[in-house]
C-alpha cells in the first residue's frame, strides 16, 4: 500500500534530506503561511501540493564534487590565506551528509556543480573547508 502523502510525510522527507521549512519556502515560492497549513493541518489544494511534490520530486540528489576540489581550495588558500572566509553548501543524500561545493565572495562555486540554491549553507575559513573536503574524499 502506498504511503499517503501529508504534512508529516512532508517534515520527515524535510528532515531526511537536511531541509526545513524555510527552505522549501524559498525553493518553491510558497508563502509560509501556505507551508504551515500543510504541515501542521494537511490542507493545501492541488496546486500547492504539485508545487510542493515538484519541488521533493529533485531531492536527494547530490553528487560529491570531484577530487580537484581540494586543488581549488589549495590555490584559494595560497592566494587568499587559509582563514579567508567562504560558504560551504551541503545537504543529506540518503542519510549521508554530503558537502558539495564552495564558493568564496563575489565569485563562482566551485564542486559538484550542484544547485546551491536548495542546499545549505556554513561560513568556515578555506582551511576548514580543506579539511572537510578532504576528510569527505577519504571515506569515499
Amino acid at each position: 500500500m502506498a504511503q499517503q502523502k501529508t504534512g508529516q510525510w512532508v517534515k520527515e522527507l524535510l528532515k531526511e534530506n537536511g531541509m526545513s521549512k524555510k527552505d522549501l519556502c524559498e525553493q518553491t515560492g510558497l508563502s509560509e503561511k501556505v507551508v504551515d497549513r500543510l504541515l501542521n493541518e494537511n490542507e493545501a489544494n492541488e496546486q500547492t501540493w504539485n508545487v510542493i511534490l515538484t519541488q521533493l520530486n529533485t531531492y536527494p540528489a547530490l553528487d560529491y564534487p570531484a577530487e580537484s576540489i581540494l586543488e581549488d581550495l589549495q590555490n584559494d588558500m595560497n592566494q587568499l590565506g587559509p582563514e579567508a572566509e567562504c560558504a560551504v553548501y551541503y545537504g543529506v543524500n540518503d542519510g549521508n551528509l554530503i558537502f558539495t561545493d564552495y564558493k568564496l565572495p563575489g565569485q563562482h562555486d566551485h564542486g559538484a556543480n550542484e544547485p546551491i540554491d536548495r542546499l545549505s549553507t556554513i561560513h568556515i575559513t578555506l582551511e576548514e573547508a580543506y579539511e572537510l573536503f578532504e576528510k569527505q574524499n577519504m571515506t569515499l
